[in-house]
């Protein structure tokens, strides 16, 4: 009788995990479908206003770079990206790009974040890391040439 109730208990616990498995797999198509519908829109007003701005290079790359990646998080949820975020702060802040390889900062980094951030492995970890250094080059790149074509806007005023 114990095997019996056991049997039944289950088989309900299997079909509630079918049921939401199927839910889990109807709920991804749909933002991967809706994901990319947004990819194509944002690349058609990209190149709509590329096309007509005169866009400086690092912008546009910035952008596309963006848009490649599908937002500035790389997949992550908010919160793990966030943990992500503070630890680095925490643990790399005071190095720059070049110096993070090479620092004994970057393993306790690591292993901060797979111990405190919930479903993370270490493939993930570093693909997220090389993800976000690429976006800091570009993000600082962005922001230089924005900075350079300010002040030679400024000086060309001041010419007139």
């Amino acid at each position: 009788q114990v095997q019996e109730v056991l049997y039944i208990e289950e088989k309900k616990l299997n079909n509630e995990l079918n049921i939401l498995q199927e839910r889990l797999v109807t709920s991804n198509a749909e933002v991967e479908l809706q994901s990319e519908e947004k990819l194509n829109r944002n690349l058609s007003k990209l190149q709509t206003s590329t096309e007509s701005q005169n866009i400086l290079p690092e912008v546009k790359n910035f952008q596309k770079h963006l848009l490649k990646i599908k937002g500035k998080d790389n997949f992550w949820d908010n919160f793990n990206h966030e943990l992500f975020l503070k630890f680095r702060t925490k643990f790399l802040n005071k190095f720059n790009l070049k110096e993070i390889q090479n620092s004994k900062d970057r393993s306790t980094f690591f292993n901060y974040c797979l111990k405190y951030i919930p479903g993370v492995n270490m493939t993930y970890l570093e693909d997220h890391f090389l993800w976000f250094e690429e976006y800091q080059i570009l993000l600082n790149k962005k922001k230089e040439e924005t900075l350079r074509w300010k002040k030679s806007k400024s000086v060309s005023f001041t010419f007139y």
